[in-house]
Parts: C-alpha cells; structure tokens; sequence
C-alpha cells in the first residue's frame, strides 16, 4: 500500500514540474501581484493532492475512517482524532511525508469548512 502512496505521490511531482511553471508564467504575465497568483497555485496544488490522498489514505474501503459520514458535521467531529492520526508518529501519518500530511489536512479544512481553532 505505501508503494501506491509513492507511485501517486511521483506522479503529482511530475504533474507539478510540468504544470507549475506554465501557471507561473502565465501569473507573471497577466498580473501585477505574482505572488498572490502563486500562493494561489500552491493551495490549489495541496487541495488537489489532499483531496487525492485523503480519498486513498482516510476513506478507502479499508481505511480507518471508511464508515465517516463526509459531511461537515461528521467531519469536523472527528478532526481532533484524524489530526492526531495524521501527526508524524501516528497511526497514519507515520506513513506519509510532511507534504502530504499537509496537504490531507489542507483539504479537509478547506473543504469542510474546519475553523481554525489553535489561532482562537
């Protein structure tokens, strides 16, 4: 299983090495505020990448939170312990690169609407 995880994970470096620099040249051409093009280029790179692995690595048919209902509700009930899943010694983070626990947890805060409530 962690092969699938390196296979798909060299093949989003590669989408990235090709795709990346057209969306940066593009930015710097059509816009005064690259970095703000470029920041956006980033999340979107994590979105699609944690949206990805989260499919995979938190909610495949044989993954720990196969049963999660993905609503907001469900979802944000059980982000403390997903979080703690996803540190890099837990049951599933000690698997996954920092990038890509990132990116998991990029996505499921964005798309659940997760409020950030260390800054609170």
């Amino acid at each position: 299983m962690q092969r699938q995880y390196q296979n798909n994970f060299n093949k989003f470096l590669i989408l990235i090495a090709v795709v990346l620099p057209v969306l940066l040249g593009i930015s710097s051409v059509g816009s005064t505020s690259g970095r703000a093009s470029d920041q956006e280029a980033r999340e979107h790179i994590n979105y699609v990448l944690g949206k990805e692995l989260f499919r995979e690595v938190i909610v495949c048919n044989s993954c720990k939170y196969a049963e999660l209902n993905l609503d907001g509700k469900s979802v944000q009930a059980a982000w403390r312990e997903l979080k703690r899943d996803l540190a890099p010694k837990g049951m599933i983070g000690k698997d996954l690169r920092i990038g890509q626990r990132y990116a998991i947890l990029f996505y499921v805060k964005k798309r659940f609407e997760i409020p950030d409530l260390e800054k609170k």
